[in-house]
């Protein structure tokens, strides 16, 4: 019985960890649809000359999620007249969306700076931006698919480990 009780407390455990782990690849997949969203943006100024608002609307229609509803928002904002520019629509939209969004300050930072450019210049320069922009992002990519590897191995081998340790203690 004590075997069992043993086995099962470090399988939970461990399994408890590796969900916790799972759990953080939110940030990377975020980013990887906020990059995947600013190239469909960029298309859509550049080739279907859409206006601003419009632009956001058609790529939140087809982006998933968060990050979708964040882009459609920032349409609707500029569409209504409710701002001035995209800028002050980006930084009501963030803002209001900051709890359902996993991003750090940097990245917001990133995206409040492509938005007070968006609108206000020639389309090669916005073009520009927005590469910038996904570059930049992109780093912030990196960063985040390596603290996710770190975190995700440190809950995994933690569950397993406070297991072992507490099916021991028990025993």
């Amino acid at each position: 019985m004590r075997i069992f009780a043993f086995l099962l407390l470090v399988f939970s455990s461990g399994f408890v960890g590796t969900l916790l782990g799972y759990s953080l690849t939110r940030r990377r997949r975020e980013l990887e649809t906020i990059i995947h969203g600013l190239e469909l943006l960029e298309t859509e100024m550049l080739f279907a000359q859409n206006p601003l608002w419009l632009s956001f609307a058609h790529v939140g229609a087809k982006i998933q999620g968060n990050v979708g509803e964040m882009f459609n928002k920032i349409g609707a904002a500029l569409a209504g007249g409710e701002y001035q520019d995209s800028g002050a629509a980006f930084k009501a939209v963030i803002g209001d969306e900051s709890e359902k969004l996993c991003l750090t300050m940097e990245d917001k930072e990133i995206l409040l700076a492509l938005s007070s450019d968006l609108g206000t210049m020639d389309g090669q320069r916005q073009n520009r931006r927005l590469a910038s922009a996904a570059g930049s992002l992109r780093t912030a990519l990196l960063e985040a698919g390596e603290t996710e590897k770190k975190w995700r191995r440190i809950c995994n081998m933690g569950g397993w480990m406070l297991g072992m340790i507490f099916g021991l203690l028990l025993i």
